[in-house]
């Protein structure tokens, strides 16, 4: 595989295709710009930004390898179990990606920098939503995020960790319910 290839299991992913697209467009030299899923336009990476150095492992190459290592469950499996009081659904997902568009009603945030942490109980940050013998079902954008945290999860002890394929734009593709994240007023800190 080289490095514009999206590894198989993210394949159906419409913005893991369209990233590849754009990456092989970019080291092509066509295109200034590139358009994100929201319609905002920002700089691609042209042939002189690229940089020089090569990676041992890309990230979709680490997202695959954890994906293959844990339970990945459908839409239609998370929706069904959802309502489980022993199954806790994690977003993993940036609070501001959780504001753009909204989140799996019911579920908890626990965004991907800080999973490690809150999920720790000997840390400052712990959570109590965390425990080892909950069931978690973790989600992202696409499915790469919520990949590695659900694998991290398992190597910290916990026992009974799953993934949504697909993400929450499969989740949104699926029509399924979605709820409103109101976007939290930091000038009182």
């Amino acid at each position: 595989m080289t490095s514009l290839e999206v590894p198989a299991p993210f394949q159906s992913h419409p913005t893991a295709r369209a990233q590849a697209a754009i990456a092989y467009l970019n080291t092509a030299g066509v295109g200034a710009h590139r358009t994100n899923r929201w319609g905002l336009q920002g700089p691609t990476m042209s042939e002189q930004d690229d940089p020089a150095f090569e990676l041992d492992e890309r990230a979709w190459d680490l997202a695959a390898e954890a994906d293959a290592k844990i339970e990945s469950v459908t839409v239609d499996e998370l929706d069904a179990e959802r309502d489980d009081p022993e199954t806790v659904v994690l977003d993993v997902r940036d609070v501001r990606e959780r504001w753009i568009e909204g989140a799996v009603p019911d579920d908890q945030h626990a965004p991907r920098g800080m999973v490690e942490f809150w999920a720790d109980p000997e840390t400052e940050y712990y959570k109590d939503f965390f425990h080892p013998d909950t069931r978690f079902v973790c989600y992202c954008n696409e499915g790469g995020r919520s990949a590695l945290v659900a694998r991290r999860l398992t190597e910290m002890g916990y026992t009974d960790v799953a993934h949504l394929t697909g993400g929450f734009t499969a989740w949104q593709d699926a029509e399924k319910e979605t709820l409103a994240v109101e976007q939290r007023d930091y000038g009182d800190r």
